[in-house]
C-alpha cells in the first residue's frame, strides 16, 4: 500500500492589522473684509465692497468714504480759522500739517483695529497699505484748499478765501449726493431729499463758522 501522504494542515489565520487611514483636510481661512488690504499667504489681495449693480463707475474712488472725510474736515478746520490773527502761509501750512496728522492718525488706527481683531504683530508693509487706502483723506480735501490758494494767488483776502475754500467743500458735499442718488436710480421727490441732508451738513460747517467768529 502506497504511503499516506498527510494532508497539509490548513494555515492558521493570521490576524490582519487594521491600516490606518489619515485624511488629510486642506482648510481655507477666509477673510471677508470691507475696503481693506489683506495679506494670504504670499498672494496680496484687495477686498472691497462689491458694487450693487456690479460695475462700478469711472468717477467712484475706491474709498469714497475717505473722500468725503477729507472734504468734511478741511472745511471744518477752515471754518475754525480766525483771518484777524493768521495770514495766508500760516493757514495753508496749519492746513496742510493738520491734514497729514489726521491722515495718519486714521491709517493707524484702521490698522491697529486690524491687528488688534486678528491677534497680527506690528508689520511695515501692512502699515504702508492701510495708509494708501486712507489717502482719500487727502485727496478729498485737495479740491478746497486749491480754492484757497487760488484765492491767495489772486490776492483776495484771507476771509474772502477761507469762505470760498468752505463753500467750495459745500459744493462738493452737495455734489456728492446728487450723484450717489443718481446712481441709486432716483428722482424727484427722492433724489432731492438725500441732496438737502448733504446741504444739510453743509450749512452745519457755516453756522459753526458763524458761531467761532
Amino acid at each position: 500500500m502506497a504511503d499516506t501522504v498527510p494532508a497539509p494542515e490548513p494555515e492558521s489565520s493570521k490576524p490582519v492589522e487594521p491600516v490606518e487611514t489619515v485624511e488629510t483636510v486642506e482648510t481655507v481661512e477666509t477673510v471677508e473684509t470691507v475696503g481693506a488690504v489683506e495679506t494670504v499667504g504670499a498672494v496680496e489681495t484687495v477686498e472691497t465692497e462689491p458694487p450693487v449693480d456690479g460695475v462700478a463707475p469711472w468717477w467712484l474712488p475706491t474709498n469714497p468714504g475717505g473722500l468725503v472725510y477729507g472734504t468734511i474736515l478741511v472745511a471744518a478746520l477752515l471754518a475754525a480759522e480766525n483771518p484777524k490773527y493768521v495770514n495766508y502761509p500760516r493757514t495753508a501750512v496749519g492746513l496742510g500739517v493738520t491734514l497729514f496728522g489726521y491722515w495718519l492718525a486714521v491709517s493707524y488706527s484702521q490698522f491697529t483695529g486690524r491687528r488688534a481683531r486678528r491677534g497680527e504683530p506690528f508689520k511695515l508693509a501692512d502699515f504702508r497699505r492701510a495708509a494708501a487706502h486712507e489717502l482719500a483723506v487727502l485727496e478729498g480735501a485737495l479740491v478746497p484748499a486749491a480754492a484757497l490758494l487760488i484765492c491767495w494767488a489772486a490776492g483776495a483776502p484771507l476771509n474772502t478765501g477761507v469762505t470760498v475754500a468752505i463753500w467750495t467743500a459745500v459744493g462738493m458735499i452737495v455734489l456728492t449726493e446728487v450723484l450717489i442718488g443718481l446712481r441709486a436710480h432716483l428722482t424727484g421727490p427722492q433724489l432731492m431729499i438725500q441732496t438737502v441732508l448733504g446741504a444739510l451738513l453743509g450749512v452745519l460747517v457755516l453756522i459753526m463758522r458763524l458761531l467761532l467768529h
